[in-house]
C-alpha cells in the first residue's frame, strides 16, 4: 500500500509540474504577444504622426501658395492703375 500511495504522489507532482509548465508557457506566449501588439501600436502611431504632420505640411503650403498668388495679384492690380 505504501507503494500505492507513493506512486499517487508522484503522479500528483507529475500532474502539477506539467500544469506549471503549461502555465509558464502561456505566460510566455501572452508576453510575446503582448510584445507584438505594442509593437504594432507604436508603428500605427507613428504612421497616424506622419499622416497628421503630412497634413498639416500641405495646409501650410496651400497657406503659403494662397498669400504668394495674393502677392503676384495685388502687384498686378497695381502695374494696372
Amino acid at each position: 500500500m505504501v507503494f500505492l500511495g507513493r506512486n499517487v504522489a508522484l503522479f500528483g507532482f507529475y500532474i502539477i509540474f506539467k500544469l506549471v509548465h503549461q502555465i509558464s508557457y502561456r505566460y510566455e506566449n501572452l508576453l510575446d504577444l503582448g510584445r507584438q501588439r505594442r509593437q504594432k501600436l507604436e508603428e500605427y502611431h507613428k504612421a497616424y504622426q506622419l499622416v497628421r504632420e503630412a497634413g498639416e505640411l500641405a495646409h501650410w503650403i496651400t497657406e503659403k501658395v494662397i498669400c504668394y498668388l495674393s502677392m503676384i495679384i495685388k502687384k498686378l492690380i497695381i502695374s494696372l492703375v
